[in-house]
């Protein structure tokens, strides 16, 4: 079932117990945080080891999955959840609203239910997904040429800025949905992916700010109501980690009332001090790939160069 109070005494000793009792890897507690009674936690495993009662797996408007995901469900679950879907997208007419969250029993597995966030896609933006060897020769040469010439070519950057700031808004709406749900149906426990390898339009730091910043809010004006204990942010990849981490400290532990727009002003500060990221005259590997997903039609008129921090 899912993930019950963890009773460890110390951080130390929460990471030495390396399997739970139903025999599943446990993931390593990277860092964690108390927010109005809640514990935050960055866990270092696979989602689906983690000890929780919802898990939340990323999927699109037609609740398509990864093949990972769908594999793994059918193999430790059942076609019964994906029967579940495919009426739940049936029942909406053939297609989800971003943002939204929607949920079905867990089978076999063991938690109570899964969740399934609503979230934009490459396609959905029309953005070319580069894979690795492709997107580190685009790196070298456009990172060469931004330093010669001093310009980039992000076309049209306000088109782009535009759909960067509805996805973010999207993202933000799905986590707040899932903890909403997450409350009305009364569990105490639940675990989000990073999310970064889902939504590759936006910049992994932008995304580690709104994930954490739409925890806090919700804690913040549900600490009476939440039944929520324990709330995950799970990765397979320590690197991932380096961002959230910092961001937790920042996000999480400030006391001061803030918005996204004020957010994203703290969060470039926080990014070129933590990283040593001038802004201004190095290229971000972000940015790049976010240039050539936008330059898809090739009809972009060159502009400055600015940091999507």
């Amino acid at each position: 079932m899912g993930n019950k109070s963890l009773c460890c005494s110390n951080q130390a000793e929460l990471q030495s117990q390396i399997y739970k009792q139903d025999g599943r890897p446990q993931a390593q507690i990277i860092q964690q945080t108390d927010v109005n009674g809640c514990r935050v936690v960055l866990s270092l495993g696979k989602l689906f080891n983690e000890q929780v009662d919802i898990i939340v797996l990323p999927t699109t408007q037609k609740l398509k999955l990864s093949t990972l995901s769908s594999d793994h469900i059918k193999k430790f679950g059942s076609n019964q959840i994906l029967n579940e879907l495919h009426q739940i997208l049936l029942s909406e007419g053939g297609k989800v609203q971003l943002g939204s969250v929607v949920h079905t029993h867990a089978g076999e597995m063991p938690y109570d239910y899964l969740f399934f966030a609503v979230l934009p896609c490459a396609n959905d933006a029309s953005i070319i997904v580069l894979n690795e060897s492709l997107e580190q020769e685009m790196v070298s040469s456009l990172e060469e040429n931004f330093r010669v010439n001093s310009i980039t070519a992000y076309a049209d950057k306000k088109k782009l800025d535009s759909t960067q700031s509805r996805e973010i808004q999207i993202v933000y709406e799905a986590i707040i949905n899932c903890l909403e749900k997450a409350t009305e149906l009364g569990v105490k426990s639940i675990a989000f992916s990073v999310m970064d390898q889902q939504v590759i339009q936006i910049a992994r730091s932008k995304l580690a700010s709104v994930m954490l910043f739409a925890i806090k809010t919700f804690l913040r004006d549900n600490a009476s109501q939440t039944t929520l204990a324990e709330i995950r942010i799970s990765s397979c990849e320590a690197p991932s980690f380096k961002i959230y981490r910092t961001y937790m400290n920042q996000i999480l532990n400030d006391q001061g009332e803030t918005t996204i727009e004020k957010l994203f002003q703290q969060e470039e500060q926080i990014y070129q001090q933590e990283f040593k990221i001038d802004s201004q005259n190095d290229i971000k590997r972000d940015d790049i790939r976010k240039f050539c997903n936008g330059c898809q039609n090739g009809d972009y008129k060159v502009k400055d160069f600015k940091s999507s921090f």
